[in-house]
């Protein structure tokens, strides 16, 4: 299938308006676009979450807040523009506030509703990043079981993602980072769950940064894949940017190596979406340069597609 999709981030969403639902579902889809990756995890910042504060979005009543979205999903179908991933808010816990995971549970209950609702078949939910792995397990465990039951209940894919975290000045690999311990997250749930409720969302400006071999790590991971996050950076900062952005011409610094990301997903028969989290390009320009920017990141997306089909 391969559909070419971006990020709605901050030029369309409900809480970021520059745009009215349908006037930005035409405009990303005037771009070249054939879908968008929805960001629900501005319904609830990571920056208010990581102070241990929350906001009362999650609070109504799901009926409330799933006609929060009706003008989103009306204009999505309206266009013709799939939502084909989404992303949850996150951190869902936090060390100081252990009784955020069950408000976050419930927010994220909500959202596998809404994702239901809007016609998205994935959502991104961050696995905890511990160093003590055995806490770590145990912590993400109770979260991604909890939520169980309500993705079954809506079909929606529970999608975890390989993280970093920071070490003193370079960041090194945190949760699911490590193929085999994806592996061992997404097959023991699923097992659990009795189908196949999650996958995986392959991150590889997340792989660049921690040093991670991208074609081993896909070969890996296989068909638990179920969608991508695509964009740039120059190894030691989350940058989210354009593909090849950082590939100077002396060859200095971090380059991503997009040539094995091309091998190990036509290795593994990828036919999921080419979904690009590049926000980072269009916050760094100013908005009447958006269109072309996103022309660009559509023509890089079509160079993708024919090297991996």
């Amino acid at each position: 299938m391969h559909r070419l999709s971006v990020q709605t981030a901050d030029w369309l969403n409900i809480l970021f308006d520059e745009f009215d639902p349908e006037e930005g579902f035409r405009f990303i889809k005037s771009c070249g676009f054939e879908g968008v990756d929805f960001n629900l995890d501005h319904t609830l910042t990571s920056d208010l979450l990581k102070e241990g504060k929350r906001n009362d979005f999650f609070d109504a009543p799901l009926e409330e807040v799933l006609e929060r979205f009706r003008l989103v999903k009306e204009a999505s179908e309206k266009v013709g523009l799939p939502i084909v991933q989404a992303h949850a808010p996150f951190p869902l816990y936090h060390p100081d506030v252990p009784e955020q995971v069950e408000y976050m549970i419930m927010a994220t209950s909500k959202l596998l509703h809404v994702c239901r609702y809007i016609g998205c078949p994935n959502l991104v939910v961050h696995p905890h990043k511990e160093l003590d792995k055995e806490k770590e397990w145990e912590i993400n465990e109770q979260i991604y079981r909890a939520l169980m039951p309500v993705a079954k209940e809506t079909g929606v894919k529970i999608c975890l993602e390989n993280l970093w975290i920071m070490q003193g000045d370079h960041p090194i690999g945190a949760a699911c980072s490590d193929p085999f311990e994806a592996c061992f997250y997404i097959d023991n749930l699923n097992a659990e769950a009795g189908e196949e409720v999650f996958g995986f969302c392959y991150d590889v400006g997340h792989a660049n940064m921690t040093g991670r071999n991208i074609y081993h790590d896909l070969k890996v991971l296989g068909n638990r894949i179920a969608c991508l996050h695509i964009h740039d950076n120059d190894g030691q900062k989350d940058r989210h940017q354009v593909p090849y952005t950082f590939k100077t011409a002396d060859r200095s610094g971090t380059m991503l190596d997009w040539e094995a990301f091309y091998a190990g997903l036509k290795e593994i028969g990828y036919q999921g979406d080419l979904n690009f989290e590049t926000f980072g390009q269009l916050l760094v320009t100013p908005t009447e340069l958006w269109e072309q920017n996103l022309r660009y990141i559509n023509t890089v997306g079509n160079y993708i597609r024919s090297r991996i089909q």
